[in-house]
């Protein structure tokens, strides 16, 4: 089964990834919400959006977001 999985073009191989971690997001959202479920739909919807391809730009659009929250909260009043 590995063989067979290994052989398919990597495109289709992150598309098996993101549909199996889906499901995973599916299941996870049926359980009862603590601490170990939580961290467990954190890191499956992290990566799933690593396996759609994208979690690049969710980040560069986070990180240039929190840089003008930052700039804007930080400004002096008189500005």
């Amino acid at each position: 089964m590995l063989e067979k999985f290994l052989s398919l073009d990597p495109l289709a191989r992150r598309a098996v990834i993101a549909v199996g971690l889906f499901g995973m997001m599916f299941i996870d959202l049926l359980f009862p919400t603590c601490n170990l479920t939580v961290w467990v739909f954190f890191t499956v919807c992290t990566a799933f959006l690593w396996a759609t391809g994208i979690l690049r730009p969710f980040l560069i659009m986070l990180y240039y977001l929190l840089r003008t929250i930052i700039r804007l909260k930080t400004r002096p009043w008189w500005w």
